[in-house]
């Protein structure tokens, strides 16, 4: 599978929840492991289907500690303590999407 397979799949007719890593959470990553992971197609592959999850996980769903499982099989559950999260990840806005709804995120889940 491609990055390209995974746009194409948003751009389907099937509802999904995406998370997305704000600019600053590639800074977090850890420099050296982040260029190394980019350099590789499907480790890439494999970080963008770990923040997409099928049908259409809202924000009250989150605030209800819901817990999921990302395309990759991934497990990603939420949590409320002084802030909304998703696996220790601060859920910094949130908007619906044509086919779904998407969470951004402060750091790579």
């Amino acid at each position: 599978a491609t990055t390209g397979q995974v746009k194409d799949l948003l751009r389907g007719n099937e509802q999904y929840t995406v998370f997305i890593p704000v600019n600053e959470a590639f800074g977090l990553a850890g420099g050296g492991d982040l260029s190394a992971m980019l350099d590789d197609p499907a480790k890439v592959e494999q970080l963008a289907k770990a923040h997409v999850v099928p049908g259409r996980i809202s924000t009250t769903d989150l605030l209800a500690g819901v817990q999921v499982q990302s395309i990759n099989g991934n497990s990603i559950a939420s949590s409320v303590g002084p802030e909304l999260q998703v696996n220790g990840a601060t859920v910094i806005g949130s908007e619906v999407a044509e086919n779904g709804v998407v969470h951004y995120v402060d750091r790579l889940l």
